[in-house]
C-alpha cells in the first residue's frame, strides 16, 4: 500500500480493518464510542477501496440514526452485517468473461480502461472532473486539512 493511510483505515497484524468514532450525540443511545469492523483482507488495495465505502455508509448511516428514537446497538449491528456482506461480495467477484468469447471480452476491457485513462486525463489537463472524481477529490482534500490542521494543532 502506497501514501498516507486512509483516516479510519487500520491494520492489525496482516488484516486490516475500519475504525470509527460515533457521534457524540449517539455514543449514549449506542452504548459504544467507537465502531470497528474487519474488511478481511490483507491486501493494501483492496482494503483502501473497502474502506472508502466502509467510510461512506458509515456516514449515511449515521445521519440517518440521529432521527431514530429507540435506536439501539443491534440496530448498527443488522446495518453492519449486511453492509459489510455486500461489500465483500461485491469488491470479491471476479469478472466473468464468456468461455468462447473471452480474448473479445479481454480486449474490451483493456480499451474501456485505456478510454478511462484517457478521460481522467483530460479532466485533469482542464480541471473540470465528472463526480466520481470529485467526490474522491473532496475525501482526499478533506483528510489533508485535517492533518494540516492538527499538525498546526500540535505545534
Amino acid at each position: 500500500m502506497s501514501g498516507p493511510r486512509p483516516a479510519h483505515l487500520a491494520r492489525r497484524g496482516a488484516i486490516y480493518f475500519v475504525r470509527f468514532r460515533i457521534p457524540s450525540n449517539l455514543i449514549g443511545r449506542l452504548r459504544m464510542a467507537e465502531f470497528r469492523r474487519t474488511l478481511h483482507t490483507s491486501d493494501g488495495g483492496q482494503a483502501r477501496l473497502r474502506a472508502l465505502h466502509a467510510t461512506v455508509w458509515f456516514k449515511k448511516t449515521m445521519q440517518r440514526f440521529v432521527d431514530v428514537p429507540s435506536l439501539t446497538r443491534a440496530d448498527l449491528e443488522r446495518a453492519a452485517l449486511a453492509f459489510f456482506a455486500e461489500l465483500a461480495e461485491e469488491t470479491d467477484r471476479p469478472r466473468q468473461f464468456h468461455p468462447i468469447h473471452t480474448d473479445e471480452d479481454i480486449d474490451h476491457q483493456v480499451e474501456e480502461s485505456r478510454k478511462r485513462a484517457s478521460d481522467l486525463f483530460d479532466q485533469l489537463k482542464s480541471n473540470v472532473f465528472d463526480h466520481r472524481v470529485g467526490f474522491n477529490a473532496r475525501e482526499v482534500a478533506s483528510r489533508a486539512i485535517d492533518a494540516e490542521r492538527t499538525k498546526s494543532a500540535i505545534h
